[in-house]
């Protein structure tokens, strides 16, 4: 496994019939993945992947516009994360993720119990939020989770509403910038009045009128305070 470390030229490692683990089969079968990808995605998860890898944020900002990250990406953050207990948020803004990556995004909250940050701000997403909601409802460790400047309208609201009904970790979320409109952000409001955990709840936006974003700070600010020790 170490010799595919580093080394951008072998790009199938065959171990069949060695009595080797399943666990150990997925992560050669990563390494030999990545060594597809360009040198600095390699150079950053074979890191993550081996564990020698200590960064703590991942930070793919802007990488899409460097020609650095593609759709096959996400799928290989979403199997690369889970391996290092080091990472603890993930940054993807601006990589034009869209609703077909969001299953994999899925799967990365799942199977990384470490992780308490999700960025995806500046993407593509539209309304197949489902899966992610499924998933973060009953997440213990995501704190903050960033969907502002995506195209989440009035079904992504609806999505939302449940997500804040049913989750009490997620502390600050970040919506601003999104086609939500005035019934969408009352969708989340009427959720938000059921939830003591969120101390944040960003809908900054063209389409969100003054009276509804203050009802909405107004409900959050009611809801946790309403815990805190008098």
């Amino acid at each position: 496994v170490k010799s595919l470390e580093g080394n951008y030229n072998i790009r199938r490692l065959c171990v069949e019939h060695n009595n080797v683990s399943e666990p150990l089969m997925e992560k050669i079968r990563l390494l030999e993945e990545l060594n597809h990808k360009s040198k600095p995605f390699c150079d950053l998860f074979q890191g993550v992947v081996m564990g020698t890898s200590r960064q703590a944020d991942i930070d793919l900002e802007g990488w899409l516009g460097l020609g650095q990250y593609d759709g096959e990406s996400t799928h290989l953050i979403a199997k690369a994360v889970p391996m290092n207990p080091h990472v603890r948020s993930v940054n993807l803004m601006f990589c034009d993720v869209t609703d077909a990556q969001v299953p994999m995004l899925a799967l990365l909250v799942e199977n990384s119990p470490h992780l308490c940050a999700l960025r995806l701000a500046n993407n593509l997403i539209c309304s197949n939020l489902q899966p992610l909601v499924t998933v973060l409802s009953t997440n213990a460790s995501i704190t903050h989770l960033d969907l502002s400047h995506n195209r989440l309208g009035l079904l992504a609201s609806k999505q939302l509403g449940d997500l804040i009904r049913s989750n009490d970790t997620l502390t600050e979320l970040d919506l601003s910038e999104n086609p939500l409109t005035d019934i969408g952000v009352k969708i989340i409001t009427e959720a938000v009045k059921m939830n003591d955990a969120l101390q944040h709840v960003w809908v900054e936006g063209k389409s969100i009128s003054k009276d509804v974003q203050l009802a909405l700070e107004l409900a959050i600010d009611v809801s946790y305070k309403s815990v805190l020790p008098t």
